[in-house]
This record gives structure tokens, C-alpha cells and sequence, in this order.
């Protein structure tokens, strides 16, 4: 199936803008890491039109092409939104996450949307992700602070960063925040606060930053 694909099957290379063939590295599977929901609230229509699309290229890769599609999901567990969400029900966390997970599954079914093989929660992954974050400081490229927290130096990238949505450094930022070097800097991993879930790390207890999830868990 590899020439097949490599024929029918383009995607649109995020540099360049260009539509190149689908190479795939291996003959027995194609892995996909699918980015899934924060799971604070109910899914909307974006979501739907977004894994309906997933759906279909994943049915057009198995059943055209002859394809072992091994997809994984991950899941947004743990976050500023399921944080205040669950403070302002009164429940925990970690209840509040897992009722809008499988309250998503279930509209995903009603949508006849395949299911991954495997969903990958944050909160499963958290070693993963300190283990991540401190390569990415060892490069270079993140620092930690004082009050705990780890933040992505946006200059330490040069002219690289926001090539992709096309975006430069000061055009983005977390408020609130008066820690960090520079203000478009964005936090790989957040010092815990009173009454917060949180998790030990070199820097102290805390929990991860949204921005650094997906990317630890695809890997």
C-alpha cells in the first residue's frame, strides 16, 4: 500500500504551503496522535466537525489503502478550566474530567466517530512530561523561576517560532503572570497553588501547562 498512498494520498506541508505525498515510515502501521478534548465542559459542533473529519481520513486510510491505523487520543485531565469548573460545581477535579470524558465518548459514538486505540490522560503521564519539559530546559530553550514555575523562552527560538500559524513572539502571552522573562513567554509546567491538584517536580509541586500535554504524550 505504500505506493498507493504514496500516489492518492497528499498532505499539505505546514512550512511551505505545498501539497506533498503521504510517506509512511512503516509497512505493518500508520500512527496518528490525535490532540482530544479538555474535558471540562460538553463537546460543540467544532469538535464534532473536527474528529468527523479525523473519522473519515482514518476509514479512507484503512479500508482504500489497506492500512493498520494505530490512533491514539490524548486527554486534557488536568487544566486552568477543569480547575475553576470543579471549584465552582464543588466536585473534584479529576470527578468533573471524568464525566465530560465519557460524556464526549458517548456524543463520539452517536457520531459513529471510531474510537482510539488507547486514550492518553495528562494526569497518566505526568513523569513523561517532567522528563520532557527537563530536556527542553537542558537545550536551552525553557527556564525555570523562583516561584516554581517553568516557562518556554519564546527568543531562545530566533526568527523559528510561529512559522507554522504565523505568529511572532509578542503577538501572544499568558497574563497575570509576573515571573517570566519576557511576556509572550508561555508555562511548561505551573507551581501549585492552595487548594490546587498538583504533583512533585524538580521545581517544585505543581502541574503541567497546557502548551507542553499534547507534546510529551505524542511523543
Amino acid at each position: 500500500f505504500f505506493f498507493l498512498i504514496y500516489l492518492f494520498v497528499r498532505r499539505v506541508w505546514g512550512l511551505t504551503g505545498r501539497r506533498e505525498p503521504l510517506v509512511v515510515a512503516r509497512a505493518d502501521a500508520v500512527s496518528w496522535y490525535s490532540c482530544g478534548p479538555t474535558v471540562y465542559d460538553r463537546a460543540h459542533l467544532g469538535h464534532a466537525c473536527s474528529y468527523v473529519r479525523f473519522d473519515i481520513i482514518r476509514r479512507i486510510l484503512t479500508k482504500v489503502f489497506g492500512c493498520n491505523v494505530v490512533m491514539v487520543m490524548g486527554i486534557t485531565d488536568v487544566d486552568d478550566k477543569i480547575i475553576k469548573r470543579a471549584h465552582e460545581m464543588n466536585v473534584s477535579p479529576a470527578s468533573l474530567a471524568s464525566f465530560y470524558e465519557e460524556d464526549f465518548k458517548q456524543d463520539m459514538a452517536a457520531l459513529k466517530v471510531l474510537p482510539p486505540i488507547v486514550y492518553l490522560r495528562v494526569t497518566e503521564h505526568i513523569p513523561q512530561i517532567v522528563s520532557f519539559i527537563e530536556g527542553i530546559i537542558a537545550r536551552g530553550h525553557a527556564y525555570p523561576t523562583a516561584q516554581g514555575n517553568v516557562y518556554f523562552d519564546l527568543r531562545s527560538r530566533g526568527d523559528k517560532y510561529g512559522k507554522l500559524v504565523s505568529v511572532t513572539p509578542g503577538a501572544t502571552g499568558e497574563p497575570g503572570e509576573s515571573d517570566k522573562r519576557h511576556a509572550s513567554d508561555f508555562a511548561l509546567w505551573k507551581a501549585a497553588k492552595p487548594g490546587e491538584v498538583f504533583w512533585a517536580s524538580p521545581w517544585g509541586d505543581g502541574r503541567p501547562g497546557w502548551h507542553i500535554e499534547c507534546s510529551a504524550m505524542a511523543r
